[in-house]
């Protein structure tokens, strides 16, 4: 799963980590992506030790960098802490999911 990819398609039911955010107590957060709005993401709380009552946590995109792991067949109890992530500014996501799956995506250039 690459970063164009993710930007074009359903993030619904992806897990997600938060790797740099202006709000420190977001750092680090973990978890699947349970709803999404013009400018919210909804996500379980992996850390919850009791899975019956999963905490949910917004989180603003503006403010967040995310990193999406590659797979969803992840059991939150099992580690997810070493597996691949694909890293997506959440600035890149903001808007009405329905309309970013009809958005150009802008190609960066990577440097050598």
């Amino acid at each position: 799963m690459n970063a164009q990819e993710l930007l074009k398609g359903e993030l619904i039911g992806k897990y997600v980590v938060v790797l740099e955010s202006t709000n420190k107590a977001n750092l680090g957060k973990k978890g699947r992506i349970l709803d999404e709005t013009k400018n919210i993401l909804v996500i379980s709380d992996c850390d919850s030790e009791i899975s019956d009552k999963k905490k949910r946590k917004k989180l603003v995109k503006n403010e967040c960098v995310f990193g999406f792991y590659e797979t969803d067949d992840i059991e939150i109890k099992n580690p997810i802490d070493r597996m691949k992530i694909t890293k997506i500014d959440g600035r890149k996501i903001i808007g009405r999911p329905e309309d970013r799956v009809k958005m150009k995506v802008k190609h960066e250039k990577k440097h050598q």
